[in-house]
């Protein structure tokens, strides 16, 4: 397909997601554009584009998306993810594509049986050769074309959002508009703060309740934050922020640029988007250079951050604004600068992808909506999906009646 005719569909579809394309947003989307042409995936794009959409017209359910994806503006616009990237803070899109850098895309999307099998079928009808690669555990179901990688996963959870929209139709009611709930809803949030999480993907472990039990009042940043702490590498991290009182804890003495780059996240590097962002904004590291060094830090690549370090040291001793009040004294900025180096390498190895963490936690945050504000579907929607899975009724014939979420677990683990 043409750059043309791509960038044309492109502000087609973005007239229909945003009420109102601002400059900022067309900016974006010329940006994205060029970098997914330079890179050679417009195909790959607009394949992804029409396998959702006949997803969707199967009568699927699609997720809000998974990994890096969802922080690009294009793969909203195309109906590709069901999150809107300039509704949440820390998404960069460079994490996801960049000039110059080496790494092939991954579309991913995910969906409901019914989306799954419609997606499939769109797939295998219009690509000659498609490739079903081996999974792995808990990783997107990945194929393989001549235009590059495409997700298409089911996820249970989205089965339990079908089937919840199912019974609301049959009984006459409103089918609630899940992407369109807000993030601060009052219920929902009470919901996570009373740690009835069973069944809600990414917040149902018993490790989770426990934790969501002492936190008290939460919000959407702090549930995005409480589930990346759950993943692994986190283990030291975990108590430090537990422990504090969220919202309102007093981040300790930093360089006031790094205090504002992990202020959403109380002071802790977490994401690999925030060393993107030190990196760009401390060192005036280009966008190439702060990815090489966010891939370094996660795979303790020691000899290329070693090439890096001065770099970063000069970067950050050259920039004014990093020199501003007590730190215009050299010997001091210095300090402070290899303070910072020795945090993004530490504590860079565990980084997770806060897009994805976004992603999974706004999925989690949707289910837990219908939870609280349509219990009588939720109660049959996880009974109707839980018939599904495989190996549950023997099981509960030994265990008794036990929940999915439990069940799930202890088949995983």
């Amino acid at each position: 397909m043409p750059v043309e005719e791509f960038t044309r569909r492109v502000f087609e579809s973005a007239a229909a997601r945003w009420p109102d394309v601002t400059d900022e947003i067309r900016t974006r989307l010329t940006y994205e554009i060029g970098v997914i042409a330079d890179m050679g995936y417009v195909e790959l794009f607009q394949l992804a584009s029409d396998i959702a959409k006949a997803a969707r017209d199967a009568g699927g359910v699609q997720g809000a998306g998974r990994g890096a994806d969802v922080a690009s503006a294009v793969a909203y616009a195309l109906g590709i993810t069901n999150l809107d990237p300039f509704a949440y803070a820390g998404l960069i899109f460079e994490r996801y594509l960049c000039r110059g850098f080496g790494l092939f895309a991954i579309v991913t999307m995910e969906f409901d049986s019914v989306g799954e099998e419609a997606a499939i079928a769109y797939l295998k009808a219009h690509v000659s050769k498609a490739e079903k690669q081996p999974r792995r555990h808990r990783a997107p179901q990945i194929y393989k074309t001549e235009l590059g990688e495409l997700g298409i996963t089911r996820l249970w959870s989205l089965d339990i959002v079908a089937e919840a929209r199912r019974l609301r139709a049959e009984c006459g009611r409103e089918i609630v508009n899940l992407s369109a709930v807000p993030r601060d809803d009052a219920e929902t949030l009470s919901g996570f703060s009373s740690w009835d999480t069973r069944d809600v993907v990414g917040f149902d472990s018993p490790n989770m309740r426990q934790r969501l039990r002492g936190l008290g009042r939460v919000n959407f940043g702090n549930l995005v934050d409480l589930y990346t702490l759950a993943l692994p590498g986190h283990e030291l991290h975990r108590e430090y922020y537990l422990s504090r009182q969220i919202g309102e804890a007093k981040i300790p003495d930093k360089h006031p640029m790094m205090v504002r780059c992990l202020q959403s996240s109380n002071g802790v590097l977490l994401y690999q988007e925030q060393i993107i962002l030190i990196a760009r904004r401390l060192a005036s590291f280009t966008w190439r250079e702060a990815r090489h060094l966010y891939k370094a830090a996660g795979h303790l690549l020691l000899e290329a951050l070693e090439k890096m370090e001065p770099k970063f040291i000069a970067g950050c001793l050259a920039n004014a604004e990093f020199r501003e009040g007590a730190y215009a004294d050299e010997t001091l900025a210095r300090a402070a600068a290899q303070e910072i180096w020795n945090t993004l390498t530490r504590d860079g190895r565990y980084a997770s992808c806060r897009a994805h963490s976004i992603a999974f936690t706004r999925m989690a945050y949707e289910l837990m909506y219908l939870k609280v504000h349509c219990p009588a579907e939720w109660c049959f929607a996880v009974a109707k999906v839980a018939e599904h899975q495989r190996m549950v009724e023997p099981i509960r014939k030994i265990v008794g009646e036990t929940t999915l979420s439990e069940l799930r677990y202890g088949l995983e683990n």
